[in-house]
Order: C-alpha cells, then sequence, then structure tokens
C-alpha cells in the first residue's frame, strides 16, 4: 500500500484503486477464481487417473502448468475489466471524482517504462493500461460534466497522511 500512497499524486487516485479492489470483493471474483480452480483441478486429477503416463513426464507437466495458467490469467483479466467499471460507479457514488482511476493507470504506465521487470507478474493477470484507460475514459466520458465538477478530488487529509507516509524510514526491498 505504501507504493501505492507514495506514487498516487491525489485522494482520487488512491479512491480509485480502493473502489477497483472493493468491486473485486462486491462482485465475487475470489470466490469465482477457487471455484474454477477447484473445477480445474479436478480435471486434471481425472486426466492423470486416465493417462498417467502425460502427467508423470515433465514435458507434459510443463504443458498442463502453462496451459492452466494461461486460462487463469484470462479469467483474472475479465474480472479487472470488470473490478475497472464498477470501481468507477463505486467511487462517483461515494462522490469523489473517478478520473483518478486513469490517472493512476497512467502512473503505473510511466513505472512500467521506468523498470519493466518491477511489474511484470502483475501485468501477467491485469490488461494493459492503455486500454485501461481507454475503457475507463469512455465510460467517464458518459457522466454529466456537472457531476464530474462537483465530485471530490483531492483533500488536505489525504495530502497530510502522504506526508507523513513520506517521512516513514525507507521501505525495505522484498526478498525473492
Amino acid at each position: 500500500n505504501r507504493g501505492l500512497i507514495e506514487r498516487a499524486q491525489n485522494m482520487a487516485q488512491v479512491a480509485g484503486v480502493l473502489g477497483h479492489e472493493i468491486a473485486h470483493v462486491t462482485e465475487r471474483h475470489s470466490v469465482e477464481q477457487m471455484e474454477k480452480q477447484q473445477g480445474a483441478q479436478l480435471g486434471l486429477t481425472l486426466g492423470c487417473v486416465l493417462a498417467p503416463s502425460v502427467c508423470n513426464n515433465q514435458v507434459g507437466a510443463t504443458a498442463i502448468n502453462l496451459g492452466a495458467n494461461a486460462a487463469f490469467a484470462r479469467f483474472s483479466r475479465s474480472d479487472e475489466s470488470e473490478a475497472d467499471a464498477r470501481g468507477v460507479q463505486f467511487v462517483t457514488r461515494a462522490g469523489i471524482d473517478p478520473r483518478g482511476i486513469p490517472q493512476m493507470f497512467r502512473i503505473l504506465m510511466e513505472e512500467r517504462q521506468r523498470n519493466p521487470s518491477r511489474l511484470e507478474a502483475w501485468f501477467a493477470t491485469h490488461p494493459l493500461e492503455e486500454d485501461r484507460v481507454r475503457r475507463t475514459e469512455a465510460q467517464i466520458a458518459g457522466i454529466q460534466p456537472s457531476v464530474l465538477q462537483s465530485l471530490q478530488r483531492d483533500s488536505q487529509s489525504f495530502q497530510s497522511f502522504k506526508a507523513r507516509v513520506r517521512s516513514l524510514p525507507a521501505a525495505t526491498q522484498a526478498r525473492r
């Protein structure tokens, strides 16, 4: 969370991320993902019982692993897109400017250009920010300009909180 807070320029950007994460909960994405994984595991077990030579073979096991990862990344990308759309709705209803969402995606794009390997795993399961910027901006364009003007973009409380986070000792790098 600290990296997000340090990179965010305003409250609406952090609120957009929170709205997105809340959408994952309300749309039950984790539950759906677990159900899909259980179904896949059952299918894999049955397949290994019927064709043990495939599962006991290094090439076969690698192919199964790659196929499963690709399938679940696809489901995850769909969930991410849905959470983006619901996140726009949630922050707007909360009285916060949803334009913080595509702004945060642009910040991530800049981070990817500066340090591509740092976010590599994240990009494997999330749609590219360019697509997310385009989709969320198109959704936001459907909101009446007078409504957008009335929404909160930032607050002194957020900026004070951000200053407190900056004053903390540097974060230690996670070990791999």
